[in-house]
């Protein structure tokens, strides 16, 4: 863009530089600005498949697991359940997942409604 189209737009001027120092960026976020990122997940009931789940987690990653990797896990035992109800069928297949309405995971209980909306409740959190 040159000067004099950037000029037009309000809050710049045709002197400005494109590089600023202050403008944040995650390459050079500081420790303070790593504590303020939130996600929208589901929330984590306490549960022996939760417990278990976190125990083997641990063992294979030496860390423990996010939420996303709990919901990742129900995601891949859900299909896989489905499957096993439907066989290799598309159309079957779909059937199968929208018979399960309630499902308890490693996440939580995960349910959707007869339009396929999550159903499941949500929290704020922050990643540390």
């Amino acid at each position: 863009m040159s000067d004099e189209a950037a000029s037009s737009y309000p809050g710049t001027a045709s002197d400005a530089s494109t590089e600023t120092s202050n403008s944040p960026s995650l390459a050079s976020s500081s420790n303070a600005d790593e504590n303020n990122i939130w996600i929208v997940t589901s929330r984590l009931s306490a549960s022996l498949l939760r417990e278990t789940f976190d125990q083997r987690y641990r063992a294979r990653a030496g860390t423990s697991p996010t939420p996303a990797a709990a919901q990742a896990y129900d995601a891949v035992r859900l299909l896989a359940a489905a499957l096993r109800r439907s066989g290799p069928n598309r159309a079957r297949l779909r059937d199968a997942l929208a018979e399960l309405s309630s499902y308890t995971g490693a996440s939580g209980v995960i349910s959707f409604d007869h339009a396929g909306n999550d159903l499941t409740d949500t929290t704020l959190q922050r990643l540390r």
